[in-house]
This record gives C-alpha cells, sequence and structure tokens, in this order.
C-alpha cells in the first residue's frame, strides 16, 4: 500500500510539473513580448526623425525579435530542469501542493508584471485606459490568491 501511495505522489508532482510546464512557457513568451514593447516604445520617436535612422532602428528591432527566440529557448530549458528538480524534491517531502501553489504565484505574478509593462510601454503610442489596466490586475489578483492557497497549505499542523 505504501508503494502505490508514494508513486501516486510522484504521479500528481509530475503530472503538476507538466502543468506548471505549459504555463510557464506562456509566461516566458509574454515576457518575451514584454521586453520587445519596451525596445519598441523605447525607439518609438526614431522612426518619425529620418529615413536612415528608421531603417536602422528597424533592423535593430528585428535582430532583438530574432534573438529573443533563442533566449526563449534558453529559458525553457533552464525552466525545465529547475522546476523537474522542485517538483521531485517535493514529492520526496511530500510537499506537492505547496511548491505547485509556489511555484503557480511566481508564474502568476510575472505574468502581470509583464501584462503591466506591455501596458504601460503601449502608452507612448496610444493613451491609456482604465481597461489597459485589467488583465494585469486579474492575474495580480490570482497571484494573491495563489499566495494565500501557497500560506494555508505550508503551515504547521496543529496537533490535537
Amino acid at each position: 500500500m505504501n508503494r502505490i501511495k508514494n508513486a501516486s505522489v510522484y504521479v500528481l508532482a509530475y503530472s503538476l510539473w507538466v502543468v506548471s510546464m505549459v504555463f510557464g512557457y506562456f509566461v516566458i513568451s509574454k515576457g518575451r513580448d514584454a521586453l520587445l514593447s519596451i525596445l519598441v516604445a523605447a525607439t518609438y520617436g526614431r522612426y518619425a526623425s529620418d529615413a536612415e535612422q528608421t531603417f536602422y532602428t528597424a533592423k535593430q528591432v528585428k535582430a532583438a525579435d530574432v534573438w529573443s527566440y533563442i533566449l526563449l529557448g534558453l529559458g525553457l530549458i533552464i525552466m525545465i530542469v529547475v522546476l523537474e528538480h522542485v517538483y521531485r524534491m517535493a514529492a520526496q517531502n511530500n510537499q506537492v501542493w505547496p511548491r505547485f501553489s509556489q511555484v503557480t504565484l511566481i508564474e502568476f505574478a510575472v505574468m502581470g508584471i509583464c501584462e503591466l509593462v506591455i501596458a504601460l510601454s503601449a502608452g507612448v503610442v496610444k493613451p491609456l485606459s482604465a481597461s489597459d489596466f485589467l488583465l494585469p490586475l486579474v492575474y495580480l489578483v490570482a497571484a494573491g490568491l495563489f499566495w494565500w492557497l501557497w500560506r494555508t497549505l505550508r503551515a504547521p499542523k496543529m496537533a490535537t
């Protein structure tokens, strides 16, 4: 019976690892979009100056776009290795759910910050409205909920 329970904990840990990996891919991809939006916002004024400046700025933005895929791939490889270790250790310590809530908290927080950066950098091109901040707010509220869940799950049980 103990082997079945032990195996089920590892199956749960690796299933949650896959869920974290899928959401982590979207987080890293959104981070890439946030960095590119900062680059475009920073170079926005150079597009209107002259033809030569526009040409070189477009080349710089294109190079950053192409190289960002390499960095995205490296980030994914690092995330795969780190999260596998995190979930394997959590399975050994029987702390899978607290670890999942902690990882998901970090992912939602980073996703909210990336959405906020994208919304703020879009303010260079167009006026900001309250609806621009709705999606970052949703992600940050979800991060707050997972923070509460993580604090609740990792709290020591009171002996009766």
